[in-house]
């Protein structure tokens, strides 16, 4: 709905308009945020069934990867020290076979840019509001992927 309704903003009235306002859209999605975030929730929307009110995990993570791994993504989550994309799509794969609803979707985006600010996740504590999947995320991340890292968060307790 809001693609279309942004379609009739713009004036995008022909196909030929149509295609252009798509183009500037692709130009300027790497490096405009809000735009991004706006596709983001919107592929939400395009990839629940009918009548669902989740996505299924197999979709979320085809749409997650084109979204998170893509040039043109505003949001490329990866860091030098941590692949985020590829151990997100790992423990989810492993340890979760759930469907997809619309808090765990939004929450992911924020998560994912704070990642990307604060690869040490110093920002995450247990007492936090993430979904359930995140916070286990990050136990997995600490225990599977940076276990060095958990002993040190321990000894400064």
């Amino acid at each position: 709905m809001e693609a279309y309704s942004n379609l009739r903003s713009s004036s995008a009235d022909t196909l030929d308009k149509q295609k252009e306002h798509l183009k500037s859209l692709k130009q300027r999605l790497p490096s405009d945020k809000a735009a991004f975030e706006k596709v983001y929730k919107y592929t939400f929307l395009l990839g629940k069934n009918a009548g669902a009110k989740a996505v299924p995990l197999d979709s979320a993570i085809a749409f997650w990867e084109l979204l998170f791994t893509s040039p043109l993504s505003a949001v490329r989550w990866t860091s030098p020290n941590s692949p985020w994309f590829e151990w997100w799509t790992e423990f989810l794969n492993a340890e979760w076979k759930k469907s997809v609803n619309k808090d765990m979707w939004n929450e992911t985006l924020k998560f994912a840019k704070l990642t990307l600010e604060d690869e040490a996740l110093s920002f995450w504590d247990e007492s936090s509001s993430w979904p359930s999947v995140i916070d286990d995320f990050v136990e997995w991340v600490k225990k599977e992927k940076r276990p060095s890292q958990e002993n040190v968060d321990e000894m400064e307790e």
